[in-house]
């Protein structure tokens, strides 16, 4: 694959189109959860994405490089930036300065956690500065929302929320799984010292919820059904209230690769499956 490098130090990396991994039904999950089938355990959801393409940027980094051999967890998190530019007419004076719009460490974090009002905020902010979101992961707003939507299968703890400030804010202390440290910050945490249990593609989907601790929010594998994991989490099954919801939506629409990059080659603009076909004419 000629989009495929290697690197001086060891490291590969991939830039170029993919077929977009993530699956969920976003139209449902974003109007308010509205889950089709039951509490979205036994499928019947949309994919939204299947179908579509996304501009990758794929890095395989030798495990030498990431793990200082103490306690072998590293947070990582990733950021978007877009030119800024001031023009004085006057003087004729164009500035240009990068300004970041959008950031990620955990999935779904801008979408299901953070108010309305904040969400700008918070793209344009880092990590070690997350403190100040904190009350959000504490005080639901997603687990509010559950209660109005689905009563009869709540209650659902909305404040002190210590679980989901420690699972998505610290890493997990207790279990020992992949806790950084007590600074709350946005990040994906990964143990590197847990070996992968499965081939790409055929990891637990629900991850550590599903007893595969190589799964998310151990890191974040393609295979891992974050939107299932997430609403599970939030409805309360790291604090005894297990509910199986989700979105109906269980995998990719096309196998993934068992290579770097290992998501599948996008799909042809020919082939488009998403256009309506106009019916033919003399």
């Amino acid at each position: 694959m000629a989009q495929i490098h290697q690197l001086g130090d060891g490291s590969t990396v991939f830039a170029g189109q993919r077929d977009d991994g993530f699956f969920a039904d976003v139209g449902a999950v974003f109007d308010l959860v509205a889950i089709r089938n039951g509490t979205g355990a036994t499928g019947g959801g949309k994919d939204f994405l299947a179908g579509y393409a996304v501009h990758t940027i794929a890095l395989q980094v030798p495990l030498s490089q990431l793990d200082n051999g103490s306690n072998h967890v590293v947070g990582i998190w990733s950021a978007t930036d877009r030119p800024k530019v001031t023009v004085e007419a006057r003087k004729r004076v164009r500035q240009m300065k990068w300004a970041q719009v959008s950031r990620l460490g955990n999935p779904l974090i801008n979408e299901l956690l953070i108010p309305t009002q904040l969400k700008d905020k918070w793209n344009a902010s880092t990590p070690d500065k997350d403190k100040q979101f904190e009350q959000y992961y504490s005080n639901s707003i997603l687990a509010q929302l559950l209660n109005k939507l689905y009563p009869q299968f709540g209650p659902f703890k909305e404040t002190d929320r210590q679980d989901l400030v420690a699972v998505l804010g610290t890493g997990l202390k207790s279990p020992n799984l992949n806790f950084t440290g007590p600074t709350f910050a946005d990040e994906i945490r990964l143990n590197l010292s847990i070996a992968p249990t499965a081939p790409v593609g055929q990891g637990n989907r629900l991850g550590v919820l599903g007893g595969d601790l190589a799964g998310y929010p151990n890191g974040r594998r393609l295979e891992d059904d974050v939107v299932d994991i997430s609403e599970r989490v939030v409805g309360g099954a790291l604090i005894g209230h297990s509910l199986p919801l989700g979105d109906g939506v269980d995998a990719n629409d096309v196998p993934y690769m068992t290579s770097f990059p290992y998501e599948a080659d996008p799909f042809s603009g020919f082939d488009n499956t998403k256009g309506q076909l106009f019916p033919t004419h003399p």
